[in-house]
């Protein structure tokens, strides 16, 4: 490595090992300035922001220069393409884990020996005092420029052509050939994990914080929610009292009760998954989810497979597609397969408006808010880990017959006990949340303008007798005679046996667009079929039966709850699955095994409960 120049770079690279705090430093340095794509030519994710200073990189955290995890092996491919350019190199050290840091940049200065870059140091973790004066004393042994976040904030921030002022650390004195060896887990971490970490009171408190999970995401999300639902309500009231009569009435339909009730149904959802990004944030950041892996890789390796599986799981609750690819971080090419034939059966963020929906009370005469919160949160948890058991039974089926080959080891590392960073959580909520709406939302918008299409269409001629010239309209038909609901009755002889009728098997087909799809197509049609301005829950709350009780029953609610439980109603996971299977025959093995598991226990759900 060169020594420093005068001439600062005019782009920055973050580097660093996993769980020091380089991400919760880089959205302190530039917060919403920061965009999310991928590297080319991966799926790895790549956050980036301009400068006054140049591009800041935050590059994916690695261990060392001999990683083979996709992540990391593009992290430093990143690190040697931005070395040969000269770009800063910005090494971000856990002072609380000194003896570590110091082999990593050990290994940072010998990759930039014969290079032009300049490496600067960042310190994060400061509050352990001795491990920072040891690291301290043998960086400046190195000769290394160590810079205060606030400096490099500052620097980031200005136009001047020098680098950032580093600190002075002639103060610390150097620590050689000592015995004493520090503890790289502090104390307050080490109180924690004997609970934690404790084979019987481990699970207990797992279990108490997943049900205070979901109980959370009900009671939290319920106002935020129902001021959603007011406004869409307002929105399209208001619209449709705007709207002058007899003007374009088609396009009045599309915009009324298409777009805005229909799309507008699935945003009202938008807080609640909010809100569950935020406390999967919280608790991935916190350090608590680490320990969650560490646990149920004893449960892992009675299924034939090791704690490397929990990550993709853990990302399959937000969306299976990003779980299928970050299973390519199992070597075991068996075991991966089994992985990714179980992933869709984890509960995603898009089954979640489905689940909201149905799992409240949708009883007449149910007020009771508390009660009410109970069973939807009852329901919602069951329908996490009943989905989540069965995944786990048939990875071990897959894995200790089909597809058995030798069991890999895993390690993981436990991060210490934090208090997440405010700010990072919210920038990380807020990213998540947007890229939702993006992604979701227009294949919804889509799916509804398609469906309000075949919903509204043949048009019929209407003999308008009151004039004293008979003429003819045309109008749009019932929903149940237009060209959705003739295909909705077509399946129905085949369906009723899960209590589905013509209007839920419509969504149904709409939905493997996007499960998402669901529920704006419920709202579709019970707009289409009535005049009043009353919401969706509404509606379905007061709908009847042929004998005149209410349709939707708990056993009709749970038979479509655990149908999309289960089946696998999302063209892009299978498009993922064929690109990382190489081959049709795995996904056509998931969509069949998954259908049969959906129409059974949808079944067993409605003739049971009825």
């Amino acid at each position: 490595m060169s020594p420093a120049t005068t001439n600062a770079p005019s782009s920055l690279l973050l580097i660093g090992q996993p769980n020091v705090g380089k991400t919760t430093l880089f959205n302190a340095l530039v917060g919403a300035r920061a965009k999310t794509g991928n590297f080319a030519g991966t799926t790895v994710s790549r956050r980036s922001a301009i400068t006054k200073r140049g591009l800041l990189v935050d590059l994916p955290g690695f261990y060392s220069f001999s990683a083979t995890r996709e992540d990391q092996r593009v992290a430093i491919q990143s690190f040697y393409e931005g070395k040969d350019e000269n770009a800063g190199i910005v090494a971000v050290l856990d002072s609380s884990r000194p003896l570590r840091s110091l082999r990593f940049v050990d290994e940072v200065l010998a990759q930039l020996e014969s290079s032009a870059s300049e490496l600067w140091v960042v310190l994060t973790m400061q509050d352990i005092k001795a491990p920072s004066v040891h690291l301290l004393a043998e960086l400046n042994q190195r000769k290394l420029k160590i810079v205060p976040k606030a400096e490099l904030k500052s620097w980031l921030n200005q136009s001047r052509p020098e680098g950032p002022a580093s600190v002075d650390t002639t103060h610390a004195t150097s620590i050689q050939h000592r015995d004493e060896t520090f503890v790289e887990v502090s104390r307050y971490s080490q109180r924690i994990d004997s609970i934690a970490l404790h084979p019987l009171l481990g699970p207990l408190l797992g279990g108490f914080i997943m049900a205070t999970f979901f109980w959370v995401l009900f009671a939290g999300a319920g106002p935020f929610m129902d001021q959603s639902s007011a406004l869409i309500e307002w929105l399209a009231s208001t619209t449709e009292s705007l709207w002058p009569a007899g003007l374009a009435p088609l396009l009045r339909s599309l915009v009324i009760d298409g777009v805005i009730t229909g799309v507008g149904n699935v945003l009202v959802f938008v807080p609640q998954i909010a809100l569950l990004f935020a406390m999967v944030s919280l608790l991935e950041s916190s350090g608590y989810l680490a320990r969650v892996v560490l646990l149920l890789d004893r449960l892992f390796s009675k299924l034939g497979t090791s704690g490397a599986a929990m990550m993709p799981i853990l990302s399959g609750y937000a969306c299976a597609i990003p779980a299928i690819l970050s299973a390519r971080t199992i070597k075991n090419s068996k075991a991966r397969l089994s992985l990714i034939l179980v992933l869709p059966l984890i509960a995603c963020s898009a089954r979640l408006p489905i689940y909201t929906l149905l799992a409240s009370s949708l009883h007449v005469g149910s007020t009771n808010p508390t009660s009410s919160a109970g069973e939807s949160t009852l329901i919602l948890l069951s329908l996490y880990v009943i989905p989540t058991a069965v995944a786990f039974a048939l990875l071990a089926l897959f894995n200790r017959s089909l597809l058995k080959e030798a069991r890999e080891r895993f390690v993981i590392e436990l991060p210490n006990y934090r208090m997440p960073s405010l700010r990072s959580l919210l920038i990380r909520v807020w990213d998540s949340t947007l890229s939702f709406v993006k992604g979701a939302g227009t294949t919804i918008t889509v799916a509804t303008i398609v469906l309000w299409f075949v919903s509204t269409f043949p048009r019929v001629q209407v003999a308008n007798e009151a004039n004293i010239t008979p003429t003819a309209t045309w109008v749009s038909p019932p929903v149940e005679e237009s060209y959705a609901g003739r295909v909705g009755r077509s399946v129905e002889p085949l369906t009723q046996i899960m209590g589905f009728d013509w209007r839920i098997n419509i969504a149904t087909i709409a939905s493997f667009a996007a499960r998402e799809v669901f529920v704006s197509s419920l709202a579709l049609t019970y707009s289409l079929e009535g005049d009043d301005n009353a919401t969706l829950r509404e509606k379905m709350r007061s709908e009847r039966d042929m004998q005149g009780g209410p349709f939707w029953t708990l056993g009709r609610r749970l038979a479509v709850l655990l149908f999309f439980a289960f089946a696998l109603q999302c063209v892009s996971t299978l498009g993922v699955a064929r690109k990382e299977t190489q081959s049709w025959r795995w996904p056509i093995v998931m969509t069949f095994y998954m259908g049969v598991l959906a129409f059974v226990a949808a079944t067993l759900a409605f003739q049971l409960l009825g």
